[in-house]
Formats: structure tokens, sequence, C-alpha cells
């Protein structure tokens, strides 16, 4: 029976840094293809506690109970203390939660086999007053739009896993992109870093879904 997702439309805007939503992300030798944006948080956001709260029920419904499981958000200041440790400046992301947001390009096939493709996360940019969406062949003309800084209104879809000792994911269904924001030099070698979102999959966290879903990770 395929599970039921959790559907989650964002209220107020946040900056996104590691875009790949126009194209996706080139496969890696562990990895698939795949969109992905991360959103940067602050724990006052108005849409960072109703989104714990739901991942922590997703995890709950699916595993009957909520620590040791994996969850798709990192400590900003975790990320800019260990970029630090080997010389890198990530000091834009002391002070944020960041939710890693993911869309296959296919899903998984049998024996290595290309499986089914799947829709790519819709695009959709506020130019003039007006929102414009961005569909097949006209994706290519949104790039400008989508960089590392813009504020940004994400629609997930959040559903368990049991891989890589089970969690949650946060799966990007569409993405509204407000083309303000101060960019973000996040270097190359960001991209290349979050290109392997494995390494933060199925790490433990410890949630408790009756306390505001405070979510340890």
């Amino acid at each position: 029976m395929p599970q039921e997702i959790s559907q989650y439309q964002m209220t107020k805007p946040a900056p996104i840094v590691w875009v790949n939503v126009v194209a996706p992300r080139p496969a890696g030798a562990k990895n698939q293809e795949r969109f992905q944006a991360a959103f940067l948080l602050t724990k006052d956001h108005p849409d960072f506690a109703p989104m714990t709260a739901m991942m922590a029920k997703v995890v709950k419904d699916k595993f009957g109970k909520t620590d040791g499981y994996g969850f798709p958000l990192q400590r900003g200041d975790k990320v800019a203390d260990d970029a630090a440790a080997k010389g890198r400046d990530r000091e834009w992301a002391r002070g944020k939660e960041i939710l890693e947001a993911h869309s296959n390009v296919r899903k998984r096939g049998v024996n290595g086999a290309p499986g089914e493709l799947l829709n790519p996360p819709r695009l959709v940019v506020l130019r003039d007053n007006k929102y414009v969406r961005y569909q097949d062949e006209e994706r290519a003309l949104a790039k400008p739009a989508f960089y590392s800084g813009v504020m940004a209104i994400g629609t997930f879809g959040f559903v368990a896993y049991e891989g890589f000792g089970g969690g949650v994911s946060c799966y990007l269904n569409e993405i509204l992109s407000l083309g303000v924001g101060e960019k973000i030099n996040t270097g190359v070698d960001d991209e290349a870093k979050y290109g392997a979102p494995t390494q933060y999959i199925g790490k433990a966290s410890s949630v408790d879904p009756t306390a505001g879903a405070e979510i340890s990770y």
C-alpha cells in the first residue's frame, strides 16, 4: 500500500541555497540525478514549528516512535563550524536551520535500469505582481530567478522512508521565487558537497512531537 504523503505549503518566504530546480543536479557515484534546494530557516520562522511537527508525525505514524530517525535538516551553526575547520567561509549558515528538499528525476528502476520519469518540481516566479509559471521547455527561462539567496516559498511532501536507518524525506513539489534577495556566495565546492545527500539521510534525530516538535539533529 503506497504511503500517504503529508503536504505543506510555506506561508512566508525564506532564502534558498544549493539550488538545482530548473535543471537537476547531475548524478554522482552513489546518487541519481535530482532536483534540490535548501531553505535557510530560523527557529522563529512561522513555518519551522509546523513543518517539524508534521515531520515528527510522519515518522511516528510509520515507526511508532520518533527517536533515532533521520530528518532532512541540518544545523547551520554546525555547517559553519565544519567549514571554518577546513578554511572555508559558510558564515551565512550560522543561526539557520537548513531544510533540504529534493525531487527525483526518475523512479528507481529494477536491476539498475532507468526508472519511469517523474514530474519535475513546478516553477513559479513573481513578476510585476503576477505569478508566472514555467513548464517543460520554458523552464530554462526561469533560471535567473532561482539563485542562492533568492527569497522563495516551497510546497513540500513529507514521507517516511525505511532505508539508511529510517526517517522522513522532504520532496519539493513546487517552488515560488519572489525574485528578490541578496545573493549568497556558497562556492562551487558547496554544491559538490551538498550533492551527496546520503551523508545526511539516516542521521539520528531525537524528537518530542508533543513539545513543539523540537528536533535534535
